[in-house]
């Protein structure tokens, strides 16, 4: 019987709530996920006094549901940023990428967190033709003008990493991890914790008030006052907030994960562990856990809440996964689940100031390497003004945002039609 839960959950820690919590603080943090969690740690590690709230647990949206994969690269891939931003702009966020991962990487050695990080590299599997003929050229570009080699597969090479008859060829990078992102997640807030910083679980925040230069937020049964407060929340912004709220589209993710498989299994479907994707509108994402599962992700639906619409992705999920593993289809799903991504109107992470205080949103997917490095970011503008790449002076509200709901089902049937396309 499927458990519709998240399977990353059986690692579930105690809770990550500090002892006395200050009812004044320098900086008040909104969100206990990768972004928020990485706040307070690089704000607590140069001494300043940091709070952080957390409405559930810590890692209990995005940042505990996701894949674990540890991407180089932001959603759009460097030709379409360029095309955008123009080069210098474009190098600048692709070297940010590789440097979040090495700062996870590094904090996790620095921390001793026990969450499986290891560089698997990633492959970018061609769904059709063109998109194949598409890597290519992007493979050149990266090369020429970004100085990152990736190596492209075509089909038959592909077959030595990716035992499926799905893909046109595909593209791999090496510089990429994989993680447990829960494990990973929790042991952030404990290195947090150890620098100073002070985290208190199951707390919502009713309101939030500015008077004589400082916020006033009111939560059940107390208020806690700050100098300065970032919203860490993104995909998980409250409707309370609406002038943050609608800067983005949130978009339904969905999560499949098998019994164990047999190492013989394992060793035929992605003998080097390697993080997949591929290039679908309604892309599929899948890897080996750590335990010898296959977790298998995609976008089943848009503009439903994730919460209610697992049992019914469920379905489209396992068609996907057969597709690509027809050895695979009398196989046992044990785990099922989903969450909620945020899309900013630029496709890009960003954070900004709205309001007096900080807000951050955009992650699409990238979230676990890019979230952590701008909760650094986030703590260098706040402390001396830092300037970063993903600082940006305003995000635009997403257009139509109060029909979202009624559009976006729409823009899910279209980018659906255009993965059946040749």
């Amino acid at each position: 019987m499927i458990q519709y839960q998240n399977y990353w959950l059986a690692n579930k820690l105690t809770s990550s709530t500090s002892g006395e919590i200050p009812t004044e603080v320098d900086v008040l943090v909104i969100g206990g996920g990768i972004n928020g969690v990485s706040t307070a740690y690089h704000l607590a590690k140069r001494g300043v006094s940091v709070l952080l709230l957390e409405q559930e647990f810590i890692g209990w949206g995005a940042s505990g549901r996701n894949g674990g994969m540890v991407l180089t690269g932001l959603k759009e891939d460097v030709s379409a940023l360029t095309h955008k931003y123009g080069l210098e702009t474009a190098q600048a966020f692709f070297s940010a990428s590789k440097e979040s991962i090495d700062l996870v990487e590094s904090i996790v050695e620095l921390e001793r967190i026990d969450c499986g990080f290891y560089r698997s590299g990633h492959i970018e599997a061609a769904s059709k033709q063109s998109h194949f003929d598409h890597m290519v050229a992007v493979a050149e570009v990266m090369e020429k003008d970004f100085s990152h080699k990736v190596t492209i597969l075509p089909k038959k090479e592909l077959a030595n990493e990716l035992n499926s008859e799905a893909y046109f060829g595909g593209m791999l990078d090496t510089a990429s991890g994989a993680v447990n992102p829960f494990l990973y997640v929790n042991g952030l807030a404990d290195a947090a914790k150890t620098a100073g910083a002070f985290i208190l679980e199951g707390i919502k925040v009713e309101e939030i008030k500015r008077a004589d230069g400082k916020f006033y937020v009111k939560t059940a049964g107390r208020t806690l006052i700050a100098e300065k407060i970032v919203h860490a929340t993104s995909a998980y912004t409250s409707k309370k907030f609406p002038e943050l709220e609608r800067k983005m589209a949130k978009i339904g993710s969905y999560i499949l994960c098998t019994e164990v498989l047999s190492e013989k299994m394992v060793q035929s479907l992605i003998p080097k562990l390697r993080m997949v994707f591929d290039t679908k509108n309604f892309l599929s994402y899948y890897r080996i856990t750590p335990d010898n599962r296959l977790l298998f992700g995609g976008r089943a639906a848009f503009g439903k809440d994730p919460e209610r619409s697992v049992a019914e992705s469920v379905e489209v999920l396992r068609r996907g996964l057969q597709f690509v593993f027809p050895q695979l289809s009398t196989t046992r799903i044990d785990y099922a689940w989903g969450g909620t991504l945020d899309v900013t109107q630029s496709k890009v992470p960003a954070f900004t100031e709205i309001g007096g205080s900080v807000f951050t949103a955009g992650f699409a997917g990238h979230g676990v390497a890019m979230a952590s490095l701008i909760g650094k970011h986030i703590g260098n503008f706040m402390i001396s003004n830092e300037r970063s790449i993903f600082h940006t002076k305003s995000l635009p509200n997403m257009p139509l945002y109060f029909l979202r709901d009624i559009y976006l089902p729409y823009v899910g049937y279209y980018y659906q039609i255009q993965d059946l396309k040749n």
